[in-house]
């Protein structure tokens, strides 16, 4: 019986342990390196673009060029998803895209995993038009 009722409160303690793993949250840092012009603003979004309500997002003004730093409040540890950024140099807080849906506003997406030993993500910004030679 004794043996039964430890069992039962060391279950419960691993279950309840596994959820308040799951259910952590952290605030992570995103440095966005590569702005070449101190101009417009730098917008980043956290999460499956399919799921707006979802994301997780942020902007600053750029000021000067280098690199910028936007904080996002209460993200899940262990989210596996991307991390979407772009610098709108114009004001209509979208990613600007040529005919041939190119983007034309420096822009850079890459698949991220938050951890809670890892609170900093780095991703650069490219010209992709100009990658291209476009």
């Amino acid at each position: 019986m004794k043996a039964k009722r430890f069992t039962t409160a060391l279950l419960s303690t691993i279950l309840l342990s596994y959820a308040s793993a799951m259910a952590q949250t952290i605030d992570v840092e995103v440095k966005v390196k590569g702005i070449e012009e101190a101009k417009g603003t730098v917008l980043i979004a956290l999460g499956d673009m399919d799921k707006p309500d979802e994301m997780f997002t942020g902007l600053t003004e750029v000021k000067e060029k280098g690199e910028v730093t936007i904080v996002l409040h209460n993200v899940p540890v262990g989210l596996k998803t991307e991390l979407n950024v772009f610098q709108d140099m114009n004001g209509n807080m979208e990613l600007d895209t040529n005919a041939l849906g190119m983007p034309t506003e420096l822009c850079a997406k890459k698949n991220v995993t938050v951890k809670a030993d890892k609170p900093v993500l780095e991703i650069k910004l490219l010209d992709i038009l100009g990658m291209l030679g476009m």
